[in-house]
């Protein structure tokens, strides 16, 4: 039952990344990826979940054929992601809040959020 349940709890957290809903509060490493959806340009997952004090892995992937701005004001200073690359970056959010992810490059593209709270 436990390896069912973990099973269960793996693929829809994998799901959830896919479909670009939230990631739990536990997410230590977070991908984000640059994409094309619905003919509109977007950091995906849209919302991630982490926990202030805690250190968090960033990997940010550009699928998209040009470069591509990443930028969390206050944790990242603006970065540029070229075309299909992939850098990493660790923040370590200190009080409860939410970050903005965007594209200083592109403001119009839709950005992501990091909500950073305690864990209940």
């Amino acid at each position: 039952m436990k390896l069912r349940n973990l099973a269960l709890n793996f693929a829809m957290t994998v799901a959830s990344l896919v479909v670009g809903a939230s990631t739990s509060l536990s997410a230590t490493t977070v991908d984000f990826t640059a994409k094309l959806e619905g003919g509109k340009k977007i950091w995906a997952p849209a919302e991630v979940k982490v926990e202030p004090g805690k250190e968090v892995t960033l990997k940010v992937t550009n699928t998209l054929t040009e470069p591509h701005g990443f930028e969390i004001a206050g944790h990242v200073q603006p970065q540029v992601i070229g075309a299909g690359e992939t850098k990493t970056y660790k923040i370590t959010p200190k009080t409860d809040g939410s970050l903005k992810v965007s594209c200083h490059l592109h403001p119009a593209h839709v950005p992501a959020t990091i909500k950073v709270e305690k864990k209940k």
